[in-house]
């Protein structure tokens, strides 16, 4: 698959991996490293900037918590926690908790959760230099600024069950199998992955109100598709062109 669509890679032997990661248990009989992929030691760091770019060109920023849309003599409002704001138009992008508001308006998706469960450990003489993951099962750690992060576990189980202690402990034996020098735990989280049946997300305009867009049910690659999905979402509410084929990821085939 990685072939047909020109993902450049190379097989490595056992030699060559411990040559690039000298700190990896020696369990493995061959490898595969891409090339030119990247990935970021600090995705709130990230997240920062844009914000702070949007913050610098004009954007204005509320934190509340937003109760329901409604329209009133057809006028769109947002329900908060303190006070309704009249508004011209919504772009619903919460993530797994989307179809809470969607509801509100009439709209309905089968959006459930992929639950990812992730340990940091603390920093420890730069143990691995680039994302290392374990085919058998489906496990990665990546050096953080702030430690390595050892995560890659998918459990299907909506918004309001506590973390899984069971999966914090298999992701920390299984991590301290392959790097036995890791360090102390420094924190436990469990993040909730938007998904669909599927396995594509929601990109367009309202089933039941014309000025609310959708742009939420990214699964695992919500910081990869932000971009995209933004110049998209833009595209649609200034009625131009998108620069993507979006029919397979349109409301309205649920």
């Amino acid at each position: 698959l990685r072939k047909k669509y020109n993902v450049h890679f190379d097989i490595i032997s056992k030699d060559e991996i411990a040559k690039i990661e000298p700190s990896l248990q020696r369990i493995y009989y061959k490898g595969i490293i891409l090339r030119g992929e990247n990935f970021t030691r600090s995705p709130i760091r990230i997240t920062q900037k844009i914000f702070d770019n949007f913050i610098d060109k004009g954007g204005h920023f509320t934190l509340t918590k937003v109760d329901s849309i409604f329209r009133k003599n057809d006028s769109l409002f947002l329900k908060c926690k303190e006070q309704e704001h009249q508004v011209d138009k919504i772009i619903v992008a919460a993530g797994a908790w989307s179809n809470v508001l969607a509801r509100t308006i009439g709209d309905n998706f089968p959006l459930d959760t992929e639950r990812g469960h992730h340990i940091m450990f603390e920093h420890n003489n730069n143990l691995i230099s680039r994302s290392v993951g374990w085919a058998k099962t489906g496990f990665y750690m990546t050096p953080m600024e702030d430690g390595i992060r050892a995560a890659g576990t998918v459990e299907i189980a909506g918004l309001k069950k506590p973390m899984n202690n069971n999966i914090l402990a298999t992701i920390e034996a299984t991590a301290r199998s392959i790097l036995p020098q890791l360090g102390k735990v420094k924190s436990k989280w469990m993040g909730f992955r938007p998904t669909l049946p599927d396995s594509l997300p929601v990109i367009g305009k309202s089933k039941k109100c014309k000025n609310v867009y959708y742009a939420f049910g990214h699964q695992h690659l919500g910081l990869s598709l932000a971009a995209v999905t933004g110049k998209t979402i833009q595209s649609l509410i200034e009625n131009k062109p998108t620069n993507i084929n979006i029919d397979s990821l349109n409301p309205y085939r649920f």
